[in-house]
């Protein structure tokens, strides 16, 4: 069983939405991503240090020699040892362990941050009528629901949802293998949290 203080390293090195960017974008593409791409995709003017601490930790490898920008990357890939990264959490020795609970908060919250961020982006960019055109925009999806259930419902509707998302990843990742024409990377959000309402307490 890998070490509860080692997952906590590895989960610590993505509390940064630019590193769960690059993460997404070398799992998402499943192919060698340049750094000069990945600049890109990340948005920011330099991703040398992110990359060091996702190599680090364990998340990311090279391939092949270093090149500077056109320095190639991939996430990395399970060893004999099964040492890569893996999001198994807890230490059945110690269940309340707080390491790893205190990396995974980071994690959820740098997700939370490339989501929000994810769909700011979209906003402006449809506003501003740059990337995508009418179609893309009427057919977005964004919205929420109110509804009063228990923990176990809302868990049992995950479950239900995730089915249904398991059937469109597949079309995906089809669409991506073959390079249909017209379909772009699509961010797709399943959020369900308690929520206090008025005077509630």
């Amino acid at each position: 069983m890998t070490n509860p203080a080692s997952l906590a390293a590895q989960f610590a090195a993505l509390a940064d939405p630019v590193r769960v960017e690059i993460v997404a974008a070398l799992t998402y593409r499943r192919r060698p991503v340049s750094t000069a791409d990945l600049t890109k995709i990340a948005q920011t003017r330099s991703v040398a240090g992110h990359l060091k601490i996702l190599c680090d930790a364990g998340w990311i490898e090279q391939v092949g020699p270093d090149a500077r920008t056109k320095t190639l990357w991939q996430v990395r890939q399970a060893d004999e040892d099964q040492n890569a990264p893996v999001a198994v959490w807890g230490n059945e020795d110690d269940p309340t362990d707080d390491e790893p609970m205190a990396a995974t908060r980071m994690l959820n919250r740098a997700s939370t941050y490339r989501r929000i961020a994810k769909m700011r982006t979209f906003d402006e960019e449809v506003e501003t009528g740059r990337h995508w055109s009418d179609e893309w925009a009427e057919n977005a999806v964004g919205r929420d629901y109110l509804i009063r259930l228990s923990p176990e419902q809302l868990r049992r509707g995950e479950q239900r949802l995730a089915a249904v998302m398991d059937e469109i990843k597949q079309q995906g990742i089809r669409n991506q293998d073959e390079d249909v024409e017209g379909t772009e990377a699509t961010m797709v959000i399943i959020c369900g949290f308690p929520v206090k309402l008025g005077d509630e307490k």
